[in-house]
């Protein structure tokens, strides 16, 4: 069989999250089939662990944030800078870099790995430009933030000649197909990683106090966690014992740190990382009130260690949350109020739903999903 070259090219800006991990396994899996593999990415954080990873299985990484040079640019970044430590430009200019790397590495395939379904779409233009096949995968669709006109047409042109774009839930192609004005061509709906257990993670006891795990970014465009302290800020939630703990780091960390001790909220928690086992060893359920959304691999990963889950109508969770294994509600207060509300009134019956969630994730929810994703990669790059 005829040795390939696969790259992966990434919008997402950040280190890593959600987003990475369907590229990252079918990257590993190709390294196994002895296939090329190279990784375009805005910045490669190389003392990340799944960078080195990959890296150890002989990925190739390169950087295609390469900041427009000249005078008025320096002393523009370095006023802001001064002003905000954190500041990290990223004006770049990114389609000639793209252009260049691919035309340099001449693969057989792109894949085209967005964050949201049309911020890399212009990288996959270039593909298209060079002729080069390629795939698009979109991991969330929100409906703020509409393609300006002079943008339009390419995009549409993108996923009329993708030879699949991939979507991680039916609301997310549907909002996407209104939003390019078309049907999409050879759509499918992507299945993410998600670790399968063969029993849920134990019960934790209750002891008067109650635990509600709030996971994501801490970026309330799409997590709304303002929303909840919002919520949380009545009396009423103040004198029940319920704990809520928001796990995640990301830009607002700061806002939102101020708006919790703004509300007085004694029994809200931060927590910058903790691993799958330590998260749902102590919570009690999920909590998630997204604004927008894919399908959050949170809302599986709880499922699938047997939590019940109160969350909103964003991206796909809909799908999967049933009324006996957690509650749907809506990105407004009011709405999160009410459903918390209705939620706490039935909490002794939380370890019962959750065991519901996990039973009905493992009847539903694939257990292969990277095999699959590889297959259907595969069978396009050597089509």
């Amino acid at each position: 069989m005829e040795n390939k070259h696969l790259v992966v090219i990434s919008s997402i800006i950040d280190e890593w999250g959600g987003s990475e991990e369907i590229w990252y396994h079918t990257a590993l899996a190709f390294r196994k089939q002895n296939i090329q593999v190279s990784v375009l990415l805005h910045t490669v954080y190389s003392n990340n662990i799944k960078v080195k990873n990959l890296k150890e299985a002989g990925v190739n990484f390169y950087s295609f944030n390469k900041p427009f040079k000249g005078r008025f640019y320096n002393l523009t970044k370095q006023f802001i800078k001064k002003r905000m430590p954190a500041y990290r430009p990223h004006i770049g200019n990114y389609m000639q870099e793209i252009d260049t790397l691919l035309r340099q590495l001449n693969p057989n395939l792109v894949i085209v790995n967005q964050g949201v379904n049309f911020d890399g779409l212009l990288y996959a233009f270039q593909a298209y430009k060079l002729k080069i096949p390629y795939v698009t995968i979109s991991h969330k669709a929100v409906d703020f933030s509409w393609p300006v006109h002079n943008e339009l047409d390419a995009f549409r042109i993108v996923l009329k000649n993708s030879r699949r774009n991939f979507y991680v839930s039916q609301q997310n192609l549907k909002q996407t197909t209104a939003q390019m004005a078309m049907d999409i061509p050879r759509s499918e709906i992507l299945f993410n990683y998600i670790k399968h257990r063969s029993t849920p993670v134990p019960y934790p006891s209750p002891n008067n106090n109650y635990y509600l795990y709030c996971v994501g970014r801490l970026w309330v465009l799409d997590k709304a966690q303002d929303l909840l302290l919002q919520v949380l800020s009545q009396p009423k939630w103040k004198e029940r014992p319920l704990n809520i703990v928001i796990v995640g780091s990301g830009p607002d960390e700061y806002m939102l740190k101020e708006l919790c001790n703004y509300y007085q909220l004694e029994r809200v928690q931060f927590i910058a990382h903790l691993s799958q086992h330590d998260m749902w060893e102590k919570a009690h359920g999920l909590l998630l009130p997204s604004r927008s959304e894919g399908l959050p691999l949170v809302v599986l990963e709880a499922m699938a260690a047997g939590r019940m889950v109160i969350t909103t109508v964003a991206g796909g969770s809909e799908d999967w949350i049933k009324s006996d294994s957690g509650f749907i509600t809506y990105p407004h207060s009011h709405f999160i109020n009410q459903t918390l509300e209705d939620a706490w009134a039935v909490r002794d019956q939380w370890q019962a739903m959750g065991e519901n969630a996990f039973n009905y994730f493992n009847a539903h929810y694939p257990k292969n999903t990277i095999e699959q994703f590889v297959k259907t990669i595969q069978s396009i790059l050597y089509e």
